[in-house]
């Protein structure tokens, strides 16, 4: 029995089994957003920090400097490895050249913080055919592997690209002379064959 009071688009139903059953409208086709209009991430410009104000790089240039922690950000660009899809392990290096370690140094700078590595791993076969990666993050001054892995993750890669972003959180001391070529990427694709 409806209720004159409040007229509702609604209509219920007195099922024995189903309690409260509602008539719902669907958006139509022709009012939804296509796919092709949503915008694009792209993974460098997500991770940036924003832009500083006017008043605040008026301080910073003529202000008092302070002896505080400062911080550079650091991003290659993406495909600068590409990897065969083999099933044996495969060690890609992460280098600086002795360039950048010269400017830091000059600018003041003493340790290296590799907080956050990200990389883009893509295999290039068909979707949904079973693709497993194993990366390692190895920090190649230690002997003993438990010592020297930094970080791990697995992943499907039957999914697309797929971004993975590893968190080793450690310094290194600028000084170093094995910084250029301390770190290395410990990869491994198995799954159906290229």
């Amino acid at each position: 029995m409806e209720s004159s009071l409040h007229p509702t688009p609604f209509r219920k139903s007195t099922s024995s089994k189903i309690d409260y059953l509602y008539e719902i409208e669907y958006v139509s086709e022709d009012s939804k957003v296509p796919i092709t209009q949503l915008p694009l991430l792209n993974p460098y410009k997500a991770f940036t920090k924003p832009n500083s104000t006017l008043p605040k790089v008026i301080k910073q240039v003529f202000g008092p400097s302070k002896h505080a922690a400062r911080e550079l950000i650091l991003a290659s660009q993406m495909e600068q490895h590409l990897v065969p899809a083999t099933e044996i392990e495969q060690m890609i290096p992460l280098r600086f050249n002795e360039g950048m370690v010269h400017q830091w140094k000059t600018h003041g700078y003493t340790h290296l913080h590799y907080r956050a590595i990200r990389l883009a791993l893509s295999l290039h076969g068909r979707k949904s055919l079973l693709g497993v990666a194993r990366v390692a993050l190895l920090d190649t001054r230690y002997k003993e592997y438990q010592h020297a892995c930094k970080a791990t993750i697995q992943t499907t890669l039957n999914a697309g690209t797929i971004f993975v972003t590893l968190y080793p959180n450690f310094n290194i001391d600028l000084e170093d002379l094995q910084i250029y070529q301390n770190m290395q990427i410990q990869l491994q694709i198995t799954g159906a064959p290229q």
